[in-house]
């Protein structure tokens, strides 16, 4: 499911750049992706980061995002939709479109 790819993408991410701060090394790609993840996120609304933060950050499911937010998980489920459409790029490409 695209919902998991992504929350599992998003973790990949943080956690190489934990390893990376760690060891006091940086990796090019991984900080562009990065921004491209933030970038992403700062283009959502307010609920959208709520629930990309509960659902793709956190786990929850869209039930339990419903019960905290106070909307049905059906509008958690178009809002998780759009949010997956938004980010698609991090999930669909392994490569970015940049030469370094």
């Amino acid at each position: 499911m695209q919902s998991t790819k992504l929350l599992r993408k998003i973790k990949d991410l943080k956690n190489k750049k934990a390893k990376l701060d760690r060891a006091g090394e940086t990796d090019r790609e991984l900080l562009i992706r990065l921004m491209i993840y933030k970038e992403c996120k700062n283009s959502l609304n307010n609920k959208q980061k709520r629930i990309l933060e509960l659902y793709f950050e956190s786990g929850y499911t869209q039930t339990e995002v419903a019960d905290i937010i106070g909307k049905s998980a059906s509008t958690v489920g178009n809002y998780v939709k759009a949010i997956r459409e938004q980010f698609s790029y991090l999930i669909d490409n392994e490569q970015l479109p940049v030469t370094f």
